[in-house]
This record gives structure tokens, C-alpha cells and sequence, in this order.
């Protein structure tokens, strides 16, 4: 984490400006809110959330070397940094924002989206790091903390900066992108995630498109042309007056992506952008997530930035952790291989990574599991998309399904007998049971929502691994 913040990020000049109070001599070089990953001379701000209170972790924060600690509320023991005492913590917390942004010289880009948001964020980081300093939200840090928090962070001296802006609302995005006032932004694909807090897909559609309120003079919005209700939002942009470019499978797109070919280590991209045929190679198996590699191709060609140099970075990134990242383990004189997609689940998510099983299974020659964690924040839609996943499913070579948490019993009830694995409301109530069920070449895929913890499962598998790779 510190490699971006190797010199001075805040001084208590800065936090005088920012709150305008006074606030006792220090200066940080990272910004924290969490005193498991807080390093030594960051601030530390104790933010008070619906499970976990920061001031309960101030002795932690000063043990670990925090520089000073922002609270709301005194404590009745020795401070041995500096204090910084305000009203409300999440008020103090967007001036901070604001202020951090308004200080910054770099080019700001946002990047919001049903989902593919963290991968693309990570791929455009890649991207851009050719061609100077780059500050990038850290993980899924895309809400209402965590988009100031990453706004925070970026160094005096960065060229660009890329965040990711999420939301589970209507009103979310917009207002953190009033604070981001992005350059440019990229919409990467509307679907039916927390459906439960909207009425259609337009509805969230129209969510997504607020990142346009705090968008910059002559910025541009970068929108993937085969995203459903494309046309709904195209038509607002161009009543708004708001110019766009596209990337996708149609051939009038600023990008054509013509061609994705994958196999267990990478996938490879054939496309015209333009005028210009270009075809280039990145380290990871999911169709998915090359695919959107073409809002990074788009945004380099929008930034005016040399695409040959580009596309030689992108070859570096590789799947992340929980998002498509393939293990081979030999357990028990068994090679398993794993598809790891722990970190979420939504429909179009789930599919893609099914099918991309089904392609890559021909090379293992092996069973077909798919582990299966459910899906949240579905509402009156769960019936209606779980028997669509049904439809899909039947329509693949997967052999067993096992379920896990209640969000997935509705879905378990439907499989037919010759597929339908075992169901626990527990990730761990299953680890036995898949252990002592493996064959030799077994295909796992692992994908759900994250309150049903998959990772323990794989954390189980990997710890009664002999051998391990991160990929074949």
C-alpha cells in the first residue's frame, strides 16, 4: 500500500485548511480506517459503523504507529499521538475529500458499473502506469467511505488518478461523484444487481448514469455498446448533451472487439479500434473480464495516450483474488483444479463465469462442480432469476451442484435430482464433505454472495493441499 504514499500525503496544515480548526504539529504519509491493514505513519480516523466503532481501535492505531487519529469522541486514557477532535466523523471525513480533490493536478477518471467495476479499475491502473504516477482505490473501496478514503490517498505528485463509485441506491453515485468530479468515466455494464432496491433495469441504469453530475467540462463517458438498455442511456446522454464512446461486439463502436480466445492462462483480444486492427494478450482465462479490457483500450485512445505501450502493460494483469483467479492443487494423490469467484454473485456475473467453465473444462477431462453461494439483494425478482440460472445451467455440461447459506436454498430446491449436490447453511458445515468427495481432475467453480464465505472452502482446500499453483 505505501508505494503511493512515499512521501508526505497530510499535514495538519492540510487538516486546519480541509476543517478549518486547529489541530495539533503531524504529518502522515497514508490514510487509514482500518487498523488491520494501518501502517506506520498514516492517520488513522475512527469511523463509527453499524458493526464496528474505530474508537474501540484507537490503542491499536497508536501501537501499530498511527501519525494522529481523527475522532468524535474522547476517551478516557492517554493519547501518544496527536488527536484531532470533530463533531461528526463522516462529515469531517467528505471535507477531507473535497479537499483532496481539489489539491490534486491529475487526471481523475471514474469508474462505476453493475459489475467488472474493481477489474477494470485495476486493468486502467495497469494501463496508465506507462505513462506516469497512478493513485487507484484500493479493492472495493467504492462507497460512501470508502470513495473519499481513496480520494485521501492520492499522492501530491500523481498523474492519475482512477476511482471506483458503486452504489446499492438511488442518489449514491451522483453524490459522490459531485465530490470526485471525475475527467472522464467509464460505465462498464448495467444489470440486475441490487434489484431489490429498484424497479428495472432503467431505474438502475439511470443510477449509474448520475456519475455524469460531477462530471468535468468536456469530459467524456466511455459505455460499453452491448450493456442492456444501452440505448435508454444513450438517448439521455445526447439530451444532456454529454459525449460518449463505445466499446463492444458492434462494429460502430469506437472499439470493435472482434474476437476473444482463451485458454487456462490467458485470453486473447482481436479488435479494430478505429481504423487500427490491434490484437493483444492479457494473464487471465475469463472472457469476462477481457472483454473489458475495451473500456481501457477506449479510454487510452480518449486520453490520446500511445496504445502499443498500453497494451504492452496490460499483459501484467493478471485475475484478481476472488474475481476468476484458477488454482491447481494435488490433494489426497488428486489434482483439483479451482475457479475462484468468491468475492460476489450476480446473474450475469454467474453466468459468465459458468460459461467460462464450460469452455475451459475441455481441457481437464474431468467432473464439473459448481459451488454455489446464492445470490443477495434480489427482492420479489429471486424465483424469476434463479429459474433463469436453472434454464442456463441445464444447458451446460455441470455435473454437481452443492449450495450454501439460505440465499441459495431457493435455487437448490429447483435442481434436478441428477445434479442437486449438498446444501448447508454454512460454508464450513461443507468442507468435509467436499474433501471427501473429490475425484482426480475435478473442476470446481466457487461463486456466491459474500455473506456466504466461500473462501473458507478454499482456504480448507488449500490447506490439505500437498502442492499449490496460482495457475496451470
Amino acid at each position: 500500500m505505501k508505494s503511493y504514499f512515499s512521501s508526505l500525503l497530510w499535514t495538519h496544515k492540510d487538516i486546519d485548511k480541509a476543517l478549518n480548526i486547529n489541530c495539533p504539529n503531524f504529518s502522515a504519509t497514508g490514510v487509514s480506517i482500518d487498523t488491520r491493514n494501518l501502517e506506520k505513519g498514516d492517520l488513522f480516523i475512527a469511523l463509527k459503523g453499524p458493526k464496528n466503532d474505530g474508537h474501540d481501535y484507537i490503542c491499536q492505531a497508536i501501537n501499530k504507529g498511527a501519525s494522529a487519529i481523527i475522532v468524535s469522541q474522547m476517551r478516557p486514557y492517554h493519547y501518544a499521538v496527536p488527536i484531532i477532535f470533530v463533531e461528526e466523523i463522516t462529515i469531517a471525513l467528505h471535507h477531507l475529500a473535497i479537499y483532496a480533490r481539489a489539491r490534486t493536478k491529475a487526471c481523475v477518471i471514474g469508474i462505476t458499473g453493475s459489475v467488472g467495476k474493481t477489474s477494470t479499475k485495476e486493468m486502467l491502473k495497469i494501463a496508465l502506469s506507462s505513462f506516469g504516477t497512478v493513485s487507484a482505490s484500493i479493492g472495493g473501496l467504492n462507497n460512501h467511505w470508502g470513495v473519499p478514503l481513496s480520494l485521501m490517498r492520492i499522492p501530491q505528485n500523481a498523474d492519475y488518478a482512477v476511482l471506483e463509485i458503486g452504489m446499492n441506491h438511488t442518489g449514491e453515485i451522483g453524490a459522490l461523484s459531485k465530490i470526485v468530479k471525475p475527467h472522464h468515466a467509464i460505465i462498464t455494464m448495467v444489470e440486475a444487481v441490487h434489484i431489490a432496491f429498484f424497479g428495472s433495469l432503467e431505474e438502475i441504469a439511470l443510477a449509474k448514469l448520475e456519475i455524469i453530475q460531477g462530471l468535468q467540462p468536456n469530459g467524456q463517458i466511455i459505455i460499453n455498446h452491448n450493456t442492456p438498455c444501452f440505448s435508454f442511456m444513450e438517448k439521455i446522454l445526447k439530451k444532456k448533451n454529454i459525449s460518449y464512446l463505445t466499446y463492444g461486439y458492434n462494429t460502430d463502436s469506437i472499439f470493435h472487439i472482434k474476437k476473444i480466445t482463451s485458454n487456462f492462462f490467458s485470453s486473447t483480444i482481436s479488435g479494430r479500434l478505429n481504423s487500427q486492427d490491434i490484437t493483444y494478450t492479457i494473464n487471465t482465462p475469463a472472457n469476462h473480464l477481457a472483454f473489458n479490457t475495451g473500456a481501457i483500450i477506449t479510454m487510452i485512445y480518449l486520453l490520446r495516450l500511445n496504445q502499443e505501450k498500453a497494451i504492452l502493460s496490460l499483459k501484467n494483469f493478471s485475475s484478481l483474488k476472488g474475481r476468476g483467479e484458477i488454482k491447481c492443487l494435488k490433494i489426497q494423490e488428486k489434482k483439483i483444479y479451482i475457479m475462484d469467484e468468491s468475492y460476489n454473485a450476480s446473474l450475469i456475473a454467474v453466468k459468465a463465469a459458468l460459461k467460462q467453465m464450460q469452455e475451459l473444462s475441455t481441457y481437464v477431462k474431468g467432473r464439473s462442480i459448481f459451488i454455489f453461494g446464492g445470490m443477495a439483494e434480489l427482492g420479489d425478482h429471486v424465483m424469476k432469476m434463479y429459474l433463469d440460472l436453472l434454464t442456463f445451467i441445464k444447458q451446460t455440461s455441470i455435473d454437481i451442484v452443492h449450495c450454501i447459506s439460505p440465499y441459495s436454498l431457493p435455487f437448490y430446491k429447483t435442481l434436478p435430482a441428477e445434479k442437486k449436490g449438498y446444501y448447508q447453511e454454512k460454508s464450513t458445515q461443507l468442507n468435509e464433505k467436499i474433501l471427501n468427495g473429490l475425484h482426480h481432475n475435478d473442476f470446481i467453480l466457487i461463486k456466491g454472495s459474500a455473506v456466504a464465505q466461500l473462501h473458507t472452502i478454499i482456504d480448507t482446500l488449500i490447506r490439505s493441499s500437498s502442492s499449490y499453483a496460482h495457475a496451470l
